[in-house]
């Protein structure tokens, strides 16, 4: 289903066109609706009034033109998708490299990065896995590391929920692909005018991932062949997060959970010291931002 906007014209306008021997105004404009208001009008009404403007809701391969509107919308959507992810491309292919590199220098091969990153794909857990991997370490201390050094997925994930409930078919994959990286691009709930919205973030998701797939098998190829040091490279994860944090700064006027992360941060590092202040500091993150949150919700 499709969502036709138009404006009436005066009466005894011409600007008409046919679906199926029904008569309806020109549009002004067409594209999916992502509103929850109009999506149960379209499951209950064949039509509705939103802002002064007509919606018609239709399927469409009624209209004749369906096929061809459809493949526009979705080539809009892959150009705006890449678009989106340019900025994590730049960052995942070094970091990625950087990880094969690793790899590579440990005595694994470009088949076992390659491997690791696509059923993996948690950034700075594999670079922490290298040493998991060298060091013989068990299947019971892995597991508790990669919780422990994962954990924040549980807290940021959850207000994806609504993003992704009408996911379909895309949601395991996006699942799977919700890093740091890719929350950042799709927090906002945002999609640009004009395109799917879960297939746009489907492909933000499938993108990124590809993007450092290619940086580790690229590092792994590089590093059988040239000499490269390893020494501080774990530190370009960080590098990443402080990028995705400065540029979150400066396109969002509302600063308070980026201060909110800080502020925690830093008094759980205080409290608990280095090696256990990372799951203190997001309960106490989740509890500030959920008291806000209903402190707003009681204020609307």
């Amino acid at each position: 289903m499709i969502c036709v906007y138009y404006t009436p014209p005066d009466p005894g306008g011409e600007d008409i066109f046919n679906i199926n021997n029904k008569t309806f105004y020109h549009t002004d404009s067409m594209g999916f609706c992502d509103s929850p208001a109009v999506t149960k009008a379209a499951r209950s009404e064949t039509s509705c009034k939103e802002k002064g403007k007509m919606i018609l809701f239709f399927k469409m391969e009624d209209a004749g033109f369906g096929e061809v509107k459809m493949t526009a919308i979705r080539k809009k959507t892959i150009l705006q998708a890449f678009y989106t992810s340019i900025p994590v491309l730049a960052g995942y292919v070094i970091l990625g490299a950087g990880f094969g590199i690793l790899m590579r220098n440990a005595g694994y091969g470009v088949v076992w990065a390659a491997c690791m990153s696509i059923f993996i794909f948690a950034g700075s857990m594999q670079f922490v896995g290298v040493g998991l991997l060298t060091g013989g370490a068990s299947i019971l201390t892995t597991a508790v590391t990669t919780i422990m050094v994962n954990a924040r997925h549980l807290f940021y994930s959850i207000s994806m929920i609504g993003k992704y409930k009408n996911a379909g078919k895309y949601k395991p994959y996006m699942i799977f692909t919700l890093t740091d990286e890719t929350y950042s691009l799709l927090c906002d709930g945002s999609t640009p005018d004009g395109t799917e919205p879960e297939l746009y973030r489907f492909l933000v998701s499938l993108f990124n991932h590809c993007y450092w797939v290619a940086g580790a098998v690229i590092g792994s190829l590089l590093g059988a062949v040239l000499p490269f040091p390893t020494t501080g490279i774990e530190f370009s994860m960080t590098a990443l997060f402080i990028a995705a944090f400065t540029e979150q700064w400066l396109t969002t006027g509302d600063h308070i959970p980026a201060l909110t992360g800080l502020l925690s941060t830093l008094l759980s590092l205080l409290v608990f010291g280095r090696e256990n202040f990372l799951i203190p500091a997001m309960l106490l993150m989740t509890l500030v931002l959920t008291l806000l949150r209903r402190r707003e919700e009681g204020t609307a």
